[in-house]
């Protein structure tokens, strides 16, 4: 039975947020700013906090570029203890699975950035191995318009959900299960939905 945000958020969910680094605030965001994507992803961490829903972070990490867990997020939620790795794609890394697997749910909300090479490549590993899956987009951001187009088209082929923020935790909200209304996220989907509706007209060809 396909997932359901009102019958199944607290029982079925994990919150998977990936590569929220410090470095990232350099990055040319596309869809909105840094700040923002990290704004978005907290209200996640809200959510996950009233539903007691379990949360896994993972990091990338080389020998030149050490991890470091964004400010916004590690300031708000400090005993979250990120998952370092060496490999480009989580879903190969034997501690990343494991702590997917000790939650003994189904379902994951993924947020990470950005949403063309992190969150699509998690995503449609979850789905091969049979999570179901859904990814909110302005909470991981895109460098590229037409790559970010191509992510989507490749996730939504395989059946993952692909959300706003807004979205979301409006379904959440509607089921009861979200008594506390969400700050700052009715005042700025429309300027996402604008970015998006701006990329629709350029010319990929």
């Amino acid at each position: 039975m396909p997932w359901s945000p009102i019958r199944d958020a607290m029982v079925h969910s994990t919150l998977v947020l990936l590569d929220y680094h410090d470095r990232h605030r350099e990055l040319n965001w596309l869809d909105c700013s840094f700040q923002q994507l990290c704004a978005n992803a907290l209200q996640l961490l809200e959510a996950a906090e009233h539903l007691h829903m379990p949360v896994v972070v993972s990091l990338a990490q080389t020998p030149l570029q050490e991890a470091e867990w964004c400010g916004e997020l590690r300031g708000r939620y400090p005993k979250i203890s990120p998952i370092l790795r060496n490999q480009w794609n989580p879903w190969r890394t034997p501690a990343f699975q494991r702590a997917i697997r000790r939650t003994q749910r189904r379902h994951l909300i993924l947020a990470g950035m950005p949403v063309e090479t992190i969150l699509q490549a998690v995503a449609i590993s979850a789905v091969q191995d049979g999570y179901s899956v859904t990814a909110v987009l302005d909470a991981s951001g895109t460098e590229s318009w037409q790559e970010w187009y191509e992510a989507i088209a490749w996730m939504e082929a395989l059946g993952v959900s692909c959300l706003t923020t807004a979205e979301f935790l409006g379904k959440i909200q509607s089921s009861g299960y979200l008594p506390i209304a969400p700050t700052n996220w009715e005042r700025y989907i429309p300027q996402w939905y604008a970015c998006w509706g701006a990329a629709a007209q350029c010319d990929w060809s």
